[in-house]
């Protein structure tokens, strides 16, 4: 099967730009607990435009760690590997740019998750950085993109409340 490499995406791709795809909600658990679930063995198992998502690394999970990803519909398999992850005082955040893929479609792929703690549960942000293949001109891209990214959110919404 053919692999497709993808180029590298960090932290400055999400300070600025128009590949950026923010999704921000209250979670009506706590942020350990909620963490704990997005990062532990089945992460993301609730959501349902995922097969699986397996460590490919050992833990301790941290900068470098590594996964795979796969998709429910298309079986298309996604290479994660982790550029940072930070754990302090009720406030958790890690991010991956996807390496290469069995599917064409995107130069770059990352994903960036922030977990605070509030009052109530956590606030969760979960922001994507896409730069498709076809052209970001495309006025159908983006927001076609939106909504299956946003799907993820609406099934973690569902979980955890």
């Amino acid at each position: 099967m053919a692999e497709y490499t993808l180029s590298p995406v960090g932290m400055d791709d999400f300070r600025c730009s128009t590949r950026l795809y923010p999704f921000t909600v209250h979670l009506n658990v706590d942020a350990a607990t909620f963490w704990a679930e997005l990062n532990g063995p089945a992460p993301l198992y609730w959501c349902r435009l995922l097969r699986s998502v397996e460590w490919t690394s050992p833990a301790p999970r941290t900068v470098g760690s590594t996964r795979t990803a796969t998709m429910a519909l298309t079986g298309t398999t996604l290479r994660e590997r982790y550029f940072r992850w930070d754990e302090a005082d009720g406030r958790y955040a890690n991010g991956f740019w996807v390496t290469a893929s069995n599917t064409p479609g995107f130069r770059r792929f990352a994903e960036h998750y922030e977990v605070v703690a509030t009052e109530t549960g956590c606030r969760f942000t979960w922001t994507f950085f896409v730069e498709p293949i076809v052209s970001a001109t495309n006025p159908f891209i983006r927001p076609l993109v939106r909504a299956v990214l946003k799907r993820f959110l609406t099934d973690t919404q569902q979980r955890f409340g």
